[in-house]
């Protein structure tokens, strides 16, 4: 795994520190989707609001790991940061939506 020691020593960012950190934020991030979700069915705004701002934390760790660490990164990973974590945050409230609807009856 050549391309991963240069890419921490170029860019002073461990992909396997990412890695973990990326792995360990999905059951939390799962479980406050399904806390969401079940929020949302009991139209418990506060609750919405609280395990939103909880997922939103957990999608963001790791990558404000390779925003804090990372040195002369190159121009587009900040673009491509804020994509994935638009698209990530686009695609939590689509799937809350679906299993609130889905369990509802």
């Amino acid at each position: 795994m050549e391309w991963l020691e240069h890419i921490r020593a170029r860019y002073d960012v461990d992909p396997w520190v990412f890695l973990t950190l990326y792995a360990l934020h999905v059951p939390p991030c799962w479980y406050g989707v399904w806390r969401i979700a079940g929020a949302l069915r009991q139209r418990k705004h506060t609750s919405v609001r609280r395990w939103g701002i909880f997922v939103g934390a957990m999608i963001v760790i790791p990558y404000a790991y390779v925003m804090a660490a990372g040195r002369n990164l190159p121009w587009w990973v900040y673009p491509a940061v804020a994509c994935l974590l638009a698209l990530s945050a686009w695609e939590i409230v689509a799937r809350a939506r679906r299993l609130s609807r889905r369990t509802r009856g």
